[in-house]
This record gives C-alpha cells, sequence and structure tokens, in this order.
C-alpha cells in the first residue's frame, strides 16, 4: 500500500511542532499575532504557518508548493487567511481545522455539519444582505433547528457546494423554502 503525504501527515503526528505550539489555545493565539502584523493583500511566507496548513485534512486543499499566504477580506470584512500554490488559483484555508487535525481534535462530523450550517447563513447573506454579526440577534439557530424539523430534513443530508469561496445550498427547492421560511418567521 503506498501511503501518500496526507496519510501520513494526518495519521502522525509532529511531536516538535506540537511541542512549538503548547496548545491549541496558544497555537492560536500564535497565529493571530502573526497574521496581524500583516496588510490585506499582503504576500508573504511563513515556515510555521506553512508547516501547519501541511496539516489540513481536505485533500483538496492543495498545501504543497506553497507560493505564497495572504490575508484577503470577505463580502463581510472578514479577515480570511488565503494559499497560493503553484499552478493553482488562491484558496481560503483554515488554519483552525489544521491545528484540530494536529492535536487530535478534529472530526469530519462535526466539521461537516457546521459547513451545512454556513451555506444556510450565507444563502441568507447573499439573498437579503444580512450582516453576518446579526446571525445571534435574529436567533439563526433556532430558526434553523425549527425549519429542518418542520421538513423532516436532516443537516447531515443536505448536500452543499462552493463555488468562488462562497458556499451554496444544491437543492434549489431547499433553498427557496428555506428562504420563505425565513421570511415569515
Amino acid at each position: 500500500m503506498n501511503i501518500t503525504k496526507y496519510d501520513t501527515k494526518t495519521n502522525v503526528s509532529n511531536t516538535n511542532l506540537k511541542s512549538t505550539l503548547r496548545n491549541i489555545k496558544y497555537a492560536k493565539k500564535l497565529i493571530r499575532n502573526i497574521l496581524k502584523t500583516k496588510q490585506i493583500d499582503e504576500k508573504f511566507n511563513n515556515n510555521l504557518i506553512e508547516e501547519i496548513l501541511s496539516y489540513h485534512p481536505n485533500k483538496q486543499k492543495n498545501t504543497n508548493n506553497i507560493e505564497y499566504l495572504v490575508i484577503r477580506t470577505t463580502s463581510q470584512y472578514k479577515r480570511c487567511l488565503y494559499i497560493k500554490t503553484k499552478n493553482d488559483k488562491e484558496v481560503d484555508i483554515s488554519y483552525g481545522i489544521c491545528l484540530d487535525n494536529i492535536f487530535g481534535t478534529y472530526s469530519y462530523d462535526k466539521q461537516k455539519y457546521f459547513t451545512i450550517v454556513k451555506a444556510f447563513k450565507k444563502e441568507l447573506i447573499y439573498e437579503f444582505n444580512i450582516n453576518e454579526k446579526k446571525f445571534k440577534y435574529l436567533k439563526f439557530d433556532k430558526k434553523l433547528k425549527k425549519f429542518l424539523n418542520d421538513n423532516n430534513v436532516n443537516i447531515m443530508d443536505v448536500h452543499i457546494a462552493e463555488y468562488n469561496n462562497c458556499l451554496y445550498l444544491c437543492n434549489n427547492v431547499l433553498k427557496n423554502r428555506w428562504l420563505i421560511f425565513w421570511l415569515n418567521n
């Protein structure tokens, strides 16, 4: 059996890296402090961050041959980390997921759940231009739970797609029901 770099990285922890990072909380603070020193759209390289990103569990996030890292802003003015690899376009990447993988707390199901929830939020943002920070006050989680229950939908069965770093619900009937439900509740 041929073991790829991906399989090795996700199954074997790097004790030197873990000892440098100490724990997830310290590691996130360390990375945030590094990223705060960077301006929006400033291209840079950082060996520590690139080593952390090599532990991303998603094979589609090619972290080999990183040309540069860059901070971009989203439509909601959030600062996001992007990588540019040779022969690829820039893609956003979560260092938090990489840290979870390094410290053994990464869960595919948990990540899938949060990504699907994010897709439901994004549909509202695209359609109604709702500021993402207001979701807490709009009782988003409670409304989503009620919608899923009322429509007998298991959230883990919802199919989503990503296009140009934007998440979408694949089922247009479900999407339209969701938008109508949101307006009426």
